[in-house]
């Protein structure tokens, strides 16, 4: 127990979470910009974890804990293009973000085959997260866009991108939760940001914590 005597109450520490490795052997490259390796990663409602990796390009799926090999490699093939974000939508469809291609595709969480592409010629596509109220995708472009883009109509043949939110400062890590407010993860500010969803009819952002 610690006693904060400028607040004058007692403090008290809390044991660690237990943790242990749950997939290992994934591939890292070493690049101008750092080391790549896996970064995406989402579960479905089955509770099947998906990870992708930038080294490699291959979408992983795990049923339980393991290792990244050919076992647990979804796809004839890598999907390539330094696989980035990924998520899953209410009924379980899977999109998975590639950043050199500035790409969304839908990818079967069953089979890993590509069965579209929902949008191209993104910026630096990079974070991705689905909206619980209407079905449409959450994209963040941390490094050339300020903005959290919306992907509107996943569904349809031909969604729109359209600005959601604006004033980020390298809006990179995003989720929802079930009521449709939105986490943004602020690279350049060190801060988590709370938006409005659409459900609320404004898109402001409610409140900023510092990391």
């Amino acid at each position: 127990m610690v006693v904060d005597r400028g607040r004058r109450r007692r403090l008290t520490r809390r044991a660690a979470s237990p943790s242990s490795d749950f997939a290992t052997g994934f591939q890292t490259v070493g690049t101008s910009g750092g080391r790549l390796g896996p970064i995406g990663i989402a579960i479905d409602h089955r509770g099947r974890v998906f990870v992708t990796d930038q080294a490699d390009g291959w979408l992983y799926r795990f049923d339980g804990p393991g290792s990244a090999s050919s076992a647990t490699r979804l796809g004839s093939a890598p999907l390539g293009g330094r696989p980035a974000g990924m998520a899953f939508d209410a009924n379980d469809n899977l999109y998975v973000v590639r950043y050199q291609p500035k790409d969304v595709l839908q990818v079967d969480p069953n089979t890993g085959a590509v069965l579209r592409t929902v949008v191209r010629n993104l910026q630096c596509p990079f974070g991705l997260a689905p909206d619980p109220i209407s079905g449409d995708l959450f994209l963040t472009e941390p490094r050339c866009n300020s903005n959290v883009m919306r992907i509107v109509n996943v569904a349809s043949p031909s969604p729109v991108v359209v600005p959601f939110a604006n004033g980020f400062q390298g809006p990179d890590g995003i989720t929802a939760a079930p009521d449709g407010t939105l986490y943004v993860v602020e690279a350049g500010a060190g801060r988590l940001v709370q938006v409005a969803g659409t459900a609320s009819g404004s898109r402001v952002r409610r409140r900023r914590s510092r990391l």
